[in-house]
């Protein structure tokens, strides 16, 4: 692009229930610098929401929202799923979604070789034999067999794990039939029509349980799917975007055709593939807000050993490049999806990464706390760090700072007014560099995850 070119413009919404309304300010602030349009948007969870907002242009009708929701306006506590709460959280526990490190018997049980299986269950019968049959062999050894019983515990667990885990996904104590109603009053059929005519890309995404076919990631048989939200009606558009937002465990996953389908930021919650790897419109600048002050891109550890291994990996590694490590893992999801090859025919987009300057909560206090206060902190944090990025981008000397200054005036007097406690505005180490090593090709049989540093 030239310096007299307006930029073209895509925007990535991490996902992050009620964190999303920091993205809220953010987007404010875009507009009111006077930017072009976006070329494209891409959301996951609250961004995909957020994003058709914006693209309808009722950013405002979407902070007033923001700003008077409570946790009764998206979600509600089913009796059914609280008296189920005791099995829930057993196969919680025990499922790939789990906290714990160390026992997820998801990744056995669901294998998709039928026999793989049975190899857990049976090495834990054949270890509770063994122990029974040592009790029974050699003196003062019969404490042994009472531990054979704990090895017999674990196989029927694992046995029965094929019920719990569809119980865990299934009936959650939590409905989001609030947020259903709440979007279904938003979107109209007219807004729908819009998103169609404009024809601007407007991706969502969704996780689905596709073990058996080729291009679901081993781990689990997860994959990512994008789903191009302004080439739907509105019953579809308003489907993907609550069957999106379906936090595993937390709210009921939905099934289409056998598959389980649950929120998106499970297996990509910074959906900047199909921006970075589509064909569908061409960017010179890729905004990516996240909703987490540290941001990190890392494999999944799925096992204590893999967790600690990850950590001293992760001491040792050089993050500075923090645009090349986000489209090493873009590529890992655009494959994942199946969609399509990756595009190299198009040059690669200058990456700006936005992210909170201040701490917007842990996922409790953050993720799941809907309050009207909360959310008027986080747009103006977000509005405020929009600004400052805009102006540090704007002071460059390349052709895109030169097209910016024609919206962003550099001298601009962002950060005025902090309260003291507040430290100084740093967009979270932002890196405003081109995209000119190509990705490695580690880890390319997993999709990676930021784990502890999640967006959810």
């Amino acid at each position: 692009m030239s310096a007299t070119t307006p930029p073209r413009i895509g925007i990535v919404l991490a996902g992050g229930g009620a964190k999303g309304a920091y993205q809220v300010g953010c987007l404010r602030a875009l507009r009111a610098a006077g930017l072009p349009q976006p070329a494209a948007l891409s959301g996951t969870s609250v961004g995909a929401i957020n994003s058709v907002m914006f693209a309808l242009d009722k950013l405002d009708t979407a902070e007033t929202l923001w700003r008077r929701a409570r946790w009764s306006d998206v979600a509600a506590v089913t009796t059914r799923g609280a008296l189920r709460l005791p099995l829930w959280v057993l196969a919680g526990l025990v499922s790939e979604f789990s906290p714990v490190k160390v026992w997820r018997l998801s990744e056995s049980m669901t294998h998709p070789v039928r026999w793989r299986r049975w190899v857990y269950p049976s090495a834990c019968l054949a270890t509770a034999l063994g122990l029974w049959i040592a009790g029974a062999l050699i003196p003062g050894a019969r404490v042994t067999q009472w531990f054979s019983l704990i090895f017999v515990l674990f196989a029927v667990l694992a046995l029965a794990h094929a019920w719990l885990r569809a119980h865990f996904l299934g009936s959650s104590a939590i409905s989001n039939a609030p947020l259903g109603r709440l979007l279904a009053e938003s979107l109209t059929e007219q807004d729908c029509a819009r998103l169609r005519a404009q024809g601007t890309p407007l991706y969502a995404t969704i996780s689905t349980f596709l073990p058996r076919t080729a291009e679901a990631v081993p781990w689990g048989g997860w994959a990512p799917r994008y789903i191009r939200l302004d080439q739907l009606d509105r019953s579809g558009l308003l489907d993907v975007l609550i069957r999106g937002s379906a936090l595993p465990g937390f709210s009921a996953s939905s099934h289409q055709n056998g598959t389980t389908i649950v929120d998106g930021s499970w297996t990509d919650n910074i959906p900047a593939a199909p921006l970075l790897f589509g064909d569908a419109a061409t960017i010179d600048v890729l905004f990516v807000l996240y909703l987490k002050p540290r941001v990190a891109h890392h494999l999944r550890h799925n096992s204590l050993l893999s967790l600690i291994g990850g950590l001293l990996r992760r001491s040792a590694r050089d993050e500075s490049d923090q645009p090349a490590a986000l489209r090493a893992w873009a590529e890992l999801r655009w494959a994942a999806s199946g969609t399509s090859p990756c595009s190299s025919a198009a040059p690669a987009p200058r990456i700006v990464q936005v992210a909170p300057s201040k701490r917007v909560g842990n996922f409790f206090t953050g993720t799941l706390w809907f309050s009207p206060e909360q959310a008027a902190r986080l747009v103006e944090l977000g509005e405020r760090d929009m600004r400052q990025t805009l102006s540090t981008l704007a002071s460059g000397t390349d052709a895109v700072a030169a097209s910016l200054r024609k919206y962003v005036p550099v001298d601009s007097p962002v950060g005025d007014g902090e309260r003291s406690s507040e430290r100084p505005h740093d967009p979270g180490g932002v890196e405003f560099e081109l995209l000119r090593r190509s990705a490695t090709g580690q880890g390319r049989h997993l999709i990676p995850d930021t784990g502890t540093d999640a967006d959810t």
